[in-house]
């Protein structure tokens, strides 16, 4: 999976950041990190490389299941994007290639929200999903660090809370979700126990043997198993594209007026 994955990148910063590829790209002491920086990277230019795990499932479940899963994701970027960017909103969805876990690049033109999606939200994802019982209050934590990342603290208070409450109850689903998220990307910086301090949460309680959370985020990776199939290539790479989640536009949000006016 990490050659798989270090191929994938490869050709979306061909394509998208040209710059980011040195002539010493590929072959690194430290394949995983690598991956994981590179994908950070292409954030900032709106690529959001999404990978789920699929294994559990039946044959027959899995095309729908991945089609749930990216819904949700692009309900969550619109309902941000929409919200805070509406000019430059647009989104896509699309396969990576033909193999196995599916990996799907998300093309969102709001940068911001695609940053603070790899930098917090799909690293949140894949730590907590396994841990299944998650409160509705760390959730709006979540949302809190979110919207505090996007510089959404001047807005009204009830579009605040419009998108604070709709944010949390996005992720309650994709923490639902059939598919397992494995993220790509570490976080831009430790969040769990902020969150996690908030009045009112619960901890988790410790697991034995349990790895720190930047840890496991590599650990998953790793784990991941090659697919045997052949590569998909190139000209048909990023080509198959997935229906996006949209949500409802918000109106649009007034902003207090110029202190200085």
């Amino acid at each position: 999976m990490i050659a798989r994955l270090e191929r994938i990148l490869l050709k979306l910063a061909q394509q998208h950041a040209p710059h980011l590829v040195t002539p010493n790209w590929a072959g690194s002491v430290d394949p995983t990190r690598h991956i994981q920086e590179m994908a950070r990277k292409l954030a900032a230019y709106n690529m959001l490389v999404l990978v789920g795990d699929i294994a559990g499932l039946a044959e027959s479940e899995k095309d729908d299941a991945v089609r749930d899963w990216i819904k949700e994701v692009g309900k969550f970027y619109n309902l941000l994007a929409h919200g805070l960017f509406p000019s430059i909103s647009k989104i896509s969805a699309y396969y990576a290639d033909d193999n196995m876990p599916p990996v799907v690049i998300i093309n969102g033109q709001a940068t911001p929200v695609v940053t603070i999606m790899a930098g917090f939200v799909n690293p949140y994802l894949a730590v907590r999903q396994p841990q299944r019982l998650i409160s509705d209050l760390e959730l709006r934590g979540l949302m809190n660090i979110v919207l505090d990342e996007l510089e959404a603290e001047d807005l009204p208070r009830a579009a605040y809370n419009q998108l604070q409450e709709g944010g949390a109850m996005i992720l309650k689903k994709l923490l639902e979700s059939r598919v397992r998220h494995v993220s790509v990307t570490t976080f831009d910086r430790p969040i769990l126990s902020d969150i996690q301090n908030v009045p009112g949460i619960t901890k988790p309680p410790p697991t034995p043997g349990k790895l720190p959370e930047q840890e496991k985020l590599k650990y998953d990776l790793q784990r991941l198993p090659e697919d045997k199939s052949p590569q998909t290539p190139t000209e048909e790479m990023f080509k198959v594209e997935l229906p996006i989640g949209k949500t409802r536009p918000l109106p649009p949000i007034p902003r207090p007026p110029d202190k200085g006016r």
